[in-house]
């Protein structure tokens, strides 16, 4: 669609919507109506008119991409790999967009811990863990001090480097 609204008390939340969202552009806590049709971004799909020379492409070029470095795990990663995500994107939802498939058996809704991760590098830059998130990482297989699950880990200004650990606590799979 052309424009969508998005209403909460958390950044974070809004953040992890509007990556989800298929949509021109989001406005946070504020009503659809009333947009500036000058700002550079056009609809998606069949809506708005006209070409789309401010759709995606004025989207990906104001927004600033985050790397992270993805050590080698023998299922997930076997040769490790380097990939960009928007800043504001989970650590989980970056790896699934380019095919890291780590397993999130609770949807990224911060229920389990079956997307733990260990950040080797840039952990400074990720936003702060939240007591939820700690009290669950307890129950992770090799925790370390700089365990996150990553669907709550949010990319921000620093390139990360993780380590998906070896085992999970999940003890079936799904899609295999």
């Amino acid at each position: 669609g052309l424009v969508s609204s998005v209403f909460t008390r958390g950044l974070d939340r809004a953040l992890q919507l509007a990556d989800r969202l298929d949509t021109g552009m989001i406005r946070v806590n504020a009503p659809t109506s009333g947009v500036d049709y000058l700002a550079p971004f056009g609809g998606e799909k069949d809506s708005s008119y006209g070409p789309r020379e401010q759709g995606k492409a004025a989207r990906e070029f104001y927004t600033s991409t985050r790397t992270i470095t993805i050590l080698p795990h023998t299922e997930y990663c076997p040769n490790g790999a380097t990939i960009t995500a928007p800043a504001g994107t989970s650590i989980c939802e970056a790896l699934l967009d380019n095919k890291i498939n780590i397993e999130h058996a609770c949807d990224m809704s911060r229920a389990c811990t079956t997307c733990h991760v260990i950040v080797r590098e840039g952990i400074q830059s990720l936003n702060e863990a939240e007591e939820e998130e700690e009290d669950l990482l307890d129950r992770a297989w090799g925790l370390e001090p700089n365990s996150r699950l990553s669907c709550q880990a949010i990319l921000a200004q620093t390139p990360v480097t993780i380590e998906i650990p070896k085992y999970s606590i999940n003890h079936a799979k799904e899609n295999h």
